[in-house]
């Protein structure tokens, strides 16, 4: 039942992801953030699970099944869905505001997944995985400045 659940709640996240107006993105900068969103997230997992062995991720196949969905499909989405409205806040504190407020969606999704059973975590303080959406959308608004100025650069020189 979680597994459907989490299923069409991620398939609602993708067509509301491409359906929305005024994302003003190029779609090799959906592809690039979408991957480097999912190369943090599957790292920040991976070293949680193994390597600190601070979450247990349930094996049995349809919570097994959402987790990979959720890592792969929706957080990746949010991610890169808050850097239009990142661009578009004026002064520093909207777009900090922005950044807090994502992270503290992200944090409730990994709560949640925690609640229904996708996942445990153990010794788990919730400053620490906020913190670490924080650094993840810092590092892929970084992403987006080098990468969106490369490729404006590179549009600009190859047009006729």
């Amino acid at each position: 039942m979680i597994l459907v659940c989490y299923l069409i709640v991620n398939i609602a996240c993708v067509l509301a992801f491409f359906a929305w107006p005024g994302k003003r993105l190029h779609a090799l900068e959906i592809l690039t953030y979408w991957l480097f969103g999912s190369l943090l997230i599957q790292n920040y997992y991976a070293f949680l699970h193994i390597n600190f062995k601070l979450i247990v991720i349930n094996e049995a196949l349809g919570p097994a099944l959402a987790h990979f969905m959720n890592r792969t499909v929706m957080q990746p989405l949010i991610v890169v869905g808050v850097l239009p409205y990142y661009a578009a806040s004026g002064t520093i504190g909207r777009k900090a505001a922005v950044l807090a407020c994502c992270a503290g969606l992200l944090t409730g999704l990994e709560w949640l997944a925690d609640w229904v059973g996708i996942l445990e975590h153990k010794g788990w303080d919730g400053w620490l995985t906020a913190a670490f959406w924080l650094v993840a959308l810092g590092l892929t608004v970084l992403c987006r400045r080098t990468f969106g100025r490369k490729l404006i650069r590179e549009v600009k020189r190859n047009e006729f």
